[in-house]
């Protein structure tokens, strides 16, 4: 059976019909998710490029990489290829473990204009390049197909622009370049950040034709292969203060989509709202896949106690349960997701994920006083930072931390208890060692 892996970087979940959106034309990935897998709460636990693609590829969680070459997961004897257009992950460590490499390389110079016809734009191009290769490609193969074009230049055409737009809406923006725009001391045009939105509705629907004819070249010529469209990161279009690339941990940069089509239409339908990693992708396929191996997931040269997630997005449903149960929930469920990242702009930040709440905040540096880790008080030092009750998450208004000062508090001390005690950030939460406090599982009151 072969596998690809199609992640598309900065595309933000909350823009995708299958995640909820009745304005953006994705029928494509509607089809894809009613005919497939989908997961609701899959977060980036990295704003990070390059970690992102290394935690995919090792199983690992971000913070558990290190500066050594990863192992990668091999699911099966078959070839691993890779696909990229991002030239900092093809000439990356991660990248020499792969049997063969393809660099299928953007243009030199972003398009001045919008192309005449969505075929003819760089994830037109990609899509198609990247059905010839592994239409020729011996089977099994696994295939990352990684593509960064986003980031770099939005040729969808005016024509789909245009579609977004009412009479009394402006002009559609017919920029390439894509928006990177920060809120200083006046709050957003919103005017302006319609028409970004725009520009980007234009390619989120250019992408849904393309995987739509990927998917119907690969339907043809390699059936029996499960297909799985994710994204590295999400890209904010107004949330807090800014249009483009962000760096800081919201959920608008951290949520990303994660669809899994199998051969036949097995698991057809299926949605789990569960609270998982990107990076758990692999486990599970070793689950759903390859159940004669009973979910045991192997690696090159991987010793069994490396830190690999051992709490895959699910195990294997029962068929003929689909119509009576379709949520699916998980063998081990998460209470909570946790993300740490430096940035140049805020130090080196944390944000944590459950249910009901959205934290995030600094972690301390090395010469602020430590938590206590066996005694919780609401008025530990340094519990200060944001809080969000979800899904209210994504302005900065709905910010409660001065409401719920206790809530951000119970936060800030498990988060510092698991980063002090160097605990697993990719198991805490689901494995009792650092156990999340029950006010950040339960609603407010």
């Amino acid at each position: 059976m072969n596998i690809v892996i199609f992640c598309i970087d900065r595309i933000q979940a909350g823009f995708l019909g299958p995640y909820g959106n009745t304005w953006v034309d994705t029928p494509g990935l509607n089809r894809l998710a009613a005919e497939g897998f989908l997961f609701e709460n899959c977060l980036s636990a990295t704003s990070d490029s390059l970690r992102c693609f290394r935690s995919l590829v090792s199983g690992r969680h971000p913070a558990l990489l290190s500066d050594e070459a990863d192992e990668r997961i091999r699911l099966h004897d078959g070839k691993a290829i890779l696909i990229s257009d991002d030239r900092e992950i093809l000439e990356s460590q991660a990248a020499q473990g792969f049997d063969e490499a393809y660099s299928l390389a953007p243009l030199a110079l972003p398009s001045v204009a919008p192309a005449d016809d969505w075929s003819e734009t760089p994830i037109g191009r990609l899509a198609a390049e990247t059905a010839d290769i592994l239409t020729q490609s011996p089977e099994p193969f696994t295939a990352y197909c990684r593509f960064d074009y986003l980031n770099h230049t939005w040729q969808a055409p005016k024509a789909i622009r245009e579609h977004y737009l009412s009479e009394d809406d402006p002009s559609a923006d017919c920029s390439t370049i894509p928006p990177r725009v920060r809120a200083e001391a006046e709050p957003l045009d919103p005017d302006l950040v319609f028409l970004h939105q725009v520009s980007y509705a234009a390619e989120i629907t250019v992408l849904d034709r393309c995987i739509e004819g990927f998917l119907h070249v690969l339907d043809q010529a390699r059936p029996n292969t499960v297909f799985v469209f994710t994204s590295a990161r999400g890209y904010p279009l107004g949330e807090h203060g800014v249009v483009g690339p962000d760096e800081r941990l919201y959920n608008e940069t951290l949520h990303v989509p994660l669809l899994l089509r199998f051969p036949e239409k097995r698991y057809a339908g299926l949605r789990s709202p569960s609270l998982c990693y990107a990076h758990d992708l692999l486990p599970t396929l070793a689950k759903l896949v390859f159940p004669a191996s009973d979910g045991d997931v192997a690696s090159e040269t991987m010793d069994q106690d490396e830190p690999v997630s051992s709490c895959p997005l699910c195990g294997r449903p029962n068929l003929d349960d689909v119509v009576r149960r379709p949520f699916v929930e998980p063998p081990v469920r998460r209470e909570a997701l946790m993300a740490a990242e430096f940035t140049s702009e805020e130090g080196e930040t944390w944000a944590l994920r459950t249910k009901h709440w959205f934290a995030r905040g600094l972690r301390p540096s090395g010469n602020e006083e430590r938590p206590d880790f066996d005694e919780f008080s609401v008025d530990a030092p340094n519990a200060a930072g944001e809080l969000y009750f979800k899904p209210d998450d994504y302005w900065e208004v709905n910010d409660v931390a001065d409401r719920c000062d206790e809530i951000l508090a119970h936060a800030t001390h498990f988060v510092r208890s698991v980063l002090e005690r160097h605990a697993s950030p990719a198991e805490c939460g689901c494995d009792g060692s650092v156990p999340v406090p029950e006010a950040l599982t339960r609603p407010v009151d």
